[in-house]
């Protein structure tokens, strides 16, 4: 079984489906008659997934006072092992999920600066400048 994509870039163009609205122009690809982007949620799902990353990287590890507390040795190996293996693992979905937000983070910051950029030249369009 083969990894998922770490960004869109690494799908297959044939995945593609374009929104209702959407046309494909031969000469310059795809082509958008209406954009629209809810900034606000990205903003918040961009602010949540950082939540998540503080909760992996604040969990502590108490592996050891659990073990302890089975009052079995047996019991106690198990305990450190799953508590190991489930470290490793927080620790690489702490990195997957800061991926993510940061590839967000990327997005939403480019779309408010575009955004930005077409009302000043509305604007300023509109002053006859």
């Amino acid at each position: 079984m083969g990894s998922a994509p770490r960004s869109l870039a690494q799908l297959p163009a044939a995945s593609f489906e374009p929104a209702p609205g959407v046309r494909h122009n031969d000469d310059k690809g795809w082509a958008v008659s209406d954009l629209k982007l809810d900034v606000a949620r990205l903003i918040q799902l961009r602010d949540d997934l950082q939540n998540v990353i503080n909760e992996f990287n604040d969990a502590e590890d108490f592996s050891g006072v659990v073990a302890d507390a089975t009052g079995h040795d047996g019991l106690a190996g198990e305990v450190h092992d799953f508590a190991g293996k489930w470290n490793k693992k927080r620790k690489q979905m702490a990195a997957d999920v800061q991926a993510l937000h940061d590839q967000l983070a990327a997005i939403t910051d480019g779309f408010t600066k575009v955004d930005q950029g077409l009302a000043k030249a509305l604007e300023q369009s509109s002053k006859g400048k």
